[in-house]
């Protein structure tokens, strides 16, 4: 009976995971946003989800195995599902990565063992990462990602992004009003010298990512299928021929500057509102077909080598959208 209930459940296993391998300014609305996934394939989804956790909590670890792609699904997208949520809102994102190798069958393919012992690594990961910020915090996606591949071993990476959540909320307008004038970088704050260590890039980071959309009540958000782009460069994205940029700034959607002499210009609200379009209109540019934003980056660096250049960067993170209707869990605490 123990054999038989064995197959059973492998079968139930293969089933699933065919599935996996086949499948005036106006405020924008916290609610809105590209379509979720079908009822039936969210549950799907979360059914593939749960037979990997009951799997792993039994001893039938032996027997099958898996491709390199389904591996990097499972393991993203179980890691979301049981510790990701888009729930709240929220102020601070933090991001970090780890990198782990996983060995690899004669087949090429990777043991149900190898993949269980993969997803321990990485929330592992998940959890020292967790743990290491005060406060409420919560996950926000994990991006799992292959980096190398050779004939003996698979070598795969984690973006993680994780949030604090405010103790009150933080009723932050998308747009910028009039008293939002920020030194352009260097996380000199505001104009007036107030508020550091924060500056334009950073709070284009928080209000872009406010209007990430939130799950109506009752539900919670999760994403898989998660891509980022790599660092986006001024350069990669120039305005439209003819298009020049109204503050005197590079043509481009994002901050570029090189003055004569090295300054810290202020960017006023007018022109933080303008970047913040411009981010927008970038994640329109790069975003994958089917696909959401998930989490938007922007930073400021600077060089002097050859003439000053200040500069804004941008990162964006995709993802398709789950419903799911029951909280995360917290990763697991060594105390």
């Amino acid at each position: 009976m123990k054999i038989l209930i064995k197959y059973i459940y492998l079968a139930l296993i293969s089933a699933l995971m065919l599935f996996a391998s086949t499948s005036c300014k106006k405020e924008p609305s916290k609610t809105d946003g590209h379509e979720v996934v079908s009822t039936e394939q969210s549950m799907k989804i979360i059914q593939l989800v749960q037979a990997f956790n009951q799997k792993k909590s039994s001893n039938l670890k032996e027997g099958y195995s898996l491709s390199v792609d389904s591996t990097i699904w499972y393991l993203e997208t179980v890691l979301n599902v049981n510790y990701a949520r888009i729930e709240t809102e929220r102020r601070d994102l933090a991001t970090d990565s780890a990198f782990i190798s996983i060995p690899l069958e004669n087949d090429g393919k990777v043991s149900v063992r190898s993949v269980y012992a993969a997803y321990d690594q990485l929330l592992d990961s998940l959890s020292a990462f967790y743990y290491s910020i005060s406060g409420e915090k919560s996950v926000i996606v994990n991006d799992v990602f292959q980096v190398s591949l050779t004939g003996s071993q698979l070598i795969v990476g984690m973006n993680m992004i994780l949030a604090n959540i405010p103790t009150a909320p933080n009723q932050i307008s998308v747009w910028f009003d009039a008293s939002d004038n920020w030194i352009w970088g260097r996380h000199l704050g505001k104009c007036d010298n107030t508020l550091q260590p924060r500056d334009a890039s950073t709070e284009l980071t928080t209000h872009a990512n406010y209007s990430i959309p939130l799950a109506p009540p009752g539900q919670n958000y999760i994403y898989y299928n998660v891509e980022m782009t790599g660092v986006i460069y001024p350069g990669y994205v120039m305005l439209p021929s003819g298009q020049t940029n109204p503050f005197g700034y590079f043509n481009s959607y994002l901050f570029r500057y090189s003055p004569s002499v090295y300054s810290d210009p202020c960017l006023t609200y007018d022109a933080m509102n303008y970047y913040l379009e411009g981010i927008f209109t970038i994640s329109d540019i790069y975003r994958p077909q089917g696909k959401t934003e998930i989490h938007y980056e922007c930073w400021s660096d600077f060089s002097v080598s050859g003439g000053v250049v200040l500069t804004h960067f941008a990162r964006i993170t995709y993802g398709t959208r789950v419903i799911v209707y029951y909280p995360p869990m917290n990763p697991p605490s060594d105390e």
